[in-house]
């Protein structure tokens, strides 16, 4: 029998964070720290019941605030606590100069005449 055999399969979630102020503006948020909007909350709030029956050893999170609380919401009433860690390389990209600027403007300024959107939910 071979070693592998014995061993449990890990499942790893993602969850992007949950909705800002500025993905509803179509603003690039990048490394600035936005915190979610009330329906960013309810999203994360929304994954939580999702993930109610499902247990977690462990969460980490890119550190930026709106990805921590989608996090902290989704497992607030898991039982045993999880400590969620903290890894700069989950952030997004650093979208340098571009960050704060609104999506169509970015977009017009690279030479783009329209941009079109798709909600994936």
């Amino acid at each position: 029998m071979s070693h592998s055999a014995n061993q449990t399969p890990i499942t790893f979630y993602i969850v992007r964070h949950g909705e800002t102020e500025w993905n509803v503006i179509r603003r690039i948020q990048g490394h600035i720290d936005i915190p979610l909007n009330d329906t960013g909350r309810l999203q994360a709030m929304n994954f939580a019941t999702r993930f109610q029956n499902f247990y977690f050893t462990s969460c980490y999170s890119s550190g930026l605030m709106r990805a921590c609380d989608t996090a902290k919401i989704i497992l607030n009433e898991k039982i045993p606590k999880i400590e969620i860690y903290l890894d700069r390389r989950l952030r997004i990209r650093l979208f340098g100069n571009w960050e704060g600027k609104r999506l169509n403007l970015s977009f017009s300024l690279m030479g783009f005449a329209r941009i079109s959107y798709i909600k994936l939910s």
